[in-house]
């Protein structure tokens, strides 16, 4: 967990799709190594906004599964970063 809020904070100012945070995107390399060494990396999108990008499902909770997620980087509009969690259809969670 203490890796996770590391590289969480670390990504906190690489934004990979604000246009606020502008000069600071990374290469599409760039962004799939990071999620993909440390499992997933919560990526900061704009002020108050973020997303979770998971490399597999293995970092999901039991009810989830996996989706494709792309970002925008500098030099790739539309970045397969990784996937993201979502409940699996049918099922909601009792909490």
């Amino acid at each position: 967990m203490n890796a996770f809020i590391r590289l969480s904070a670390a990504l906190t100012a690489v934004a990979l799709s604000a246009p606020a945070f502008a000069g600071g995107y990374p290469t599409c390399a760039q962004a799939q190594a990071a999620v993909v060494r440390k499992g997933a990396a919560v990526v900061y999108t704009a002020p108050h906004t973020y997303d979770r990008y998971v490399a597999n499902r293995s970092h999901c909770e039991v009810t989830q599964t996996t989706r494709p997620a792309f970002v925008a980087t500098v030099d790739n509009p539309a970045c397969l970063v990784g996937s993201v969690c979502i409940e699996k259809e049918g099922r909601r969670r009792l909490w």
